[in-house]
């Protein structure tokens, strides 16, 4: 597995989000990284605003569930069949799926810095 600081990449995720002119919704995005250097993070958006905080959202819209290395392997592209994963339901994603849909597309685009 790739070795991420899921910690620096959350913390400059807001900015990078915002100057990239997707930020069009409403929306308070959760996620929960389980396992070793994993941690809970979510995302508000705003309009043209993105903030990004640790720890748990009070009312998430949308939350991704899913193990430290699923969630590294979805950002980098290195897993070789995502949807098997879904199917094995290795990711759980709950709420308003469609801001959660389009903030994975971001974050793959963004690809993790290894």
């Amino acid at each position: 597995m790739t070795k991420i600081d899921l910690e620096q990449f959350f913390q400059t995720l807001g900015g990078k989000f915002q100057a990239s002119g997707t930020s069009d919704f409403d929306s308070t995005i959760q996620y929960q990284l389980l396992g070793k250097g994993g941690g809970d993070w979510y995302m508000i958006i705003r309009g043209p605003k993105c903030e990004v905080h640790a720890g748990l959202a009070e009312k998430p819209d949308a939350t991704l569930e899913t193990s430290v290395e699923d969630f590294i392997n979805m950002m980098t592209g290195t897993q070789e069949d995502i949807g098997w994963a879904f199917m094995q339901g290795r990711f759980n994603m709950t709420g308003t799926l469609m801001p959660l849909w389009r903030v994975l597309a971001f974050l793959r685009d963004e690809q993790l810095e290894t």
